[in-house]
Parts: structure tokens; C-alpha cells; sequence
């Protein structure tokens, strides 16, 4: 049967009218999201509201959303407490589930984990994939509980049989990185292509990571690009990070900075440090766009903010040379020992340099020898030459 949102609200109309709750949470359900009516938040409230005066936990359920969002209502954690409350004890698992979080993060309640867990396990009973997710999480991090691998990748195994893609997304990365299990590359790439499937943005990332690298499948770039453009149309940072160094290098497709541009652009606007700072060194280099060291300093500093060690470093760099910004080699150095905090290698490099050469920093031999040391064993050979020709001179002593 084709899907009919018009056919399906003459229906729930009837049925609301004739006092059924489930009918009645429908019905605005669609006038929440906009189907086959003007969307609205008003006439959803009305609906949700008589659906839960008529004990549909949906309905109860649904209210308490509109609360716990500010839709259409002044948010209110106590109103969306109350609702998902009933919606609970109404055996509406997503309401449990819904509980469990504002416990968990202490939203207008004392935060608790045991009441988190609980709730969740409910939610899971009832078989709310989220719910078992949350609460295979609390076990995974150890969070208010003993942490008990076993106990999470069972729920989290729940979790993603009943379709829900983060807890396959979950699952995937505990395969991928061989946490709690024997790394297995294979039962990753299947755990994230459900999660893919199931529109979850991260595992459409990690998917890609996988073809590109061949880990579990034979390496195909095409597939990798196409799933780190799926993930990027589902609002993931990283993953239009990952498609625009695709076209950046030319990786199955044409090279194309005008491209690789747009997608950084994306990803800095969803906040990806990488993305921000690869879109810097564009403007620095003028690859696909006008040079421009003012615009190069901007995202470098946003990605160095978010996180981004080439985004530190690089910054460092134009502040080190008065590229766009009046030249500090203090500040520099700043940004370079931030960078290398953040394990980038360039970032120790340089620093390193520093204190060789008493730039904006007393002169300290044996403190660029162990920042050189550092650059090399993160696989920099500049940091390796510079490590050994510090050490035969004698100066680090």
C-alpha cells in the first residue's frame, strides 16, 4: 500500500473523534511534522493533549517532547517530566527512555544513574531501541555501574536488531577498535552498514573509513566517497570533511578545490575543527579560492578551537611569519605547543625549533631535543633529523 499521509488523516480524524487515543497522537504526530496539513505546533499540543487525557502513552509521550523542546509551548523540564512520566507508566518505552536521559544528564533533576539505568531497562523491555542503547552505554563507560562489557554488547546487540542505527553505529566501533571484543574489521563493516542503512550519520563515516583503508572489505575508494557524502547529507562534520579531502587529492573523482571548499565550508559549519582548518589552508594557499591570510586565520583558529591540531599549528605558522596577523612569535609558540598537545607533529616540530633557536622563548637545548623526539615518534622525519642532529652536536647535554 503507498504511503498516503491525506488518506491517513481522515482516518485519524475519525478515529480522535470517536475518543481514541492512539488516533489522536497521530493525528499530531502529522500536524507536528507537517504531512498533508499546515504543520502546526498548536493543533499537535491539542492533539497530543486529548491523546493523553485518554491514557495513550503516545499521545502523553509526544507532549512531553513538545515541553522538552520549547515547540510550540514555553520549554519546561518539570511539564516534559510529568508527561513522559505517564507516558511511562502507560508502557510507552520511548517515554522511559526519555526519562532515563534526564536523568542521566541531571536535566531540572538530581542526576542518577541508577534512576537512568532503570528507565532505561524499562525502555529496553518494552523494546525501545534507544533505551537499550542508553542503557548498554551506561555499562560500556562504566557510568553509575561497574563497567561490564558482556552486559553493554548485549543490549547494544538489542539495540540494533530492533533498527535503531546508533546502537549499531556502537557496536561497529567496538569491533573497529577491539573494545570489549576481539577487533574484527568484518563484524565492524556490518554493523556499520546497517547503521548506515538506518540513516545513522557516524556509521556512514566509519563505513567509508573502512572501503578507503580495506579493513574487513576489499579498499574501494568510490564506495568510501559515497558514504562520506551520505553521511555529510545527514548533518555529520567529519564525514564532509572526508569527502572534500576526496576532492581535494583526487581520490576517484576529478580533482576539484571549488568542491573541496563547499564540503569544508559544510563541515566548519558543523563544527569539524579538521574541516575548518583544511578550509584555512586553502585561503592561505589560494587553492579554489582567492588567497586571503585574514580569511586563512579565521578558520584556523576556529578549528584550533575545535579541537584541530593541523588547525593550531598552521595557525602558529602565520602568526610566526606576519601572514595575515601582526607578527608574535610568543603567540606562535603558543599555538605550535598546542598543536603538538594534540599530537601533531608539526605542531612539536616547531616548537622545537624554537627552543633551538631562542625564538620568543629562552634558548633550551634539551627541551627541543624531547619536543623533536615527540614530532619523530609521531611519524614526522624532520623531527627525526633534527632529533639526531640536536643529539650529535652535543648542545642537548
Amino acid at each position: 500500500m503507498a504511503q498516503d499521509y491525506q488518506k491517513s488523516k481522515s482516518f485519524f480524524i475519525k478515529g480522535c473523534e470517536l475518543n481514541d487515543g492512539t488516533g489522536c497522537s497521530n493525528l499530531g504526530t502529522q500536524y507536528e511534522n507537517g504531512q498533508a496539513v499546515a504543520q502546526s505546533y498548536k493543533e499537535a499540543f491539542n492533539y497530543y493533549l486529548k491523546s493523553c487525557n485518554l491514557d495513550s502513552g503516545f499521545g502523553c509521550c509526544n507532549l512531553g517532547g513538545l515541553y522538552d523542546t520549547g515547540n510550540g509551548v514555553a520549554q519546561s523540564w518539570t511539564e516534559a517530566k510529568k508527561y513522559y512520566e505517564k507516558a511511562c507508566n502507560l508502557d510507552a518505552g520511548l517515554g522511559c527512555s526519555n526519562l532515563g536521559v534526564m536523568y542521566e544528564k541531571g536535566q531540572n533533576v538530581t542526576q542518577d544513574y541508577q534512576k537512568a539505568r532503570s528507565y532505561y531497562a524499562k525502555a529496553c523491555d518494552l523494546n525501545v531501541g534507544l533505551g537499550c542503547h542508553n542503557y548498554g552505554a551506561l555499562y560500556l563507560y562504566g557510568l553509575g555501574v561497574e563497567q561490564n562489557y558482556k552486559e553493554a554488547i548485549t543490549a547494544l546487540e538489542k539495540s540494533c536488531a530492533i533498527d535503531t542505527g546508533v546502537g549499531c553505529a556502537t557496536l561497529g566501533m567496538l569491533y573497529h577498535q577491539g573494545e570489549g571484543v576481539k577487533k574484527d574489521y568484518k563484524q565492524a563493516f556490518i554493523y556499520y552498514q546497517k547503521g548506515c542503512e538506518l540513516d545513522y550519520s557516524s556509521a556512514c563515516l566509519n563505513l567509508g573509513v573502512l572501503y578507503e583503508n580495506g579493513l574487513g572489505v576489499n579498499a574501494n575508494q568510490k564506495e568510501a566517497n559515497n558514504n562520506y557524502k551520505k553521511g555529510c547529507e545527514l548533518e555529520n562534520g567529519a564525514a564532509c570533511t572526508s569527502i572534500g579531502v576526496s576532492y581535494y587529492d583526487g581520490l576517484d573523482v576529478n580533482q576539484d578545490y571549488h568542491q573541496s571548499k563547499n564540503y569544508y565550508e559544510k563541515a566548519c559549519s558543523l563544527n569539524d575543527g579538521n574541516g575548518c582548518s583544511n578550509l584555512g589552508y586553502q585561503y592561505e594557499q589560494g587553492y579554489g579560492v582567492k588567497q586571503d591570510y585574514t580569511e586563512a586565520c579565521l578558520y584556523y583558529q576556529k578549528g584550533c578551537d575545535l579541537g584541530s591540531g593541523n588547525g593550531c599549528t598552521n595557525l602558529g605558522m602565520l602568526y610566526d611569519n606576519g601572514q595575515g596577523v601582526q607578527q608574535d612569535l610568543k603567540k606562535a609558540n603558543t599555538y605550535y605547543e598546542k598543536g603538538c598537545e594534540l599530537q601533531e607533529a608539526n605542531g612539536c616540530n616547531n616548537l622545537g625549533i624554537s627552543y633551538e633557536e631562542g625564538s620568543g622563548v629562552n634558548s633550551d637545548p634539551v627541551k627541543a631535543k624531547e619536543l623533536y623526539g615527540k614530532a619523530c615518534d609521531l611519524g614526522l622525519q624532520k623531527g627525526c633529523d633534527r632529533y639526531s642532529n640536536l643529539n650529535k652536536s652535543g648542545k642537548s647535554k
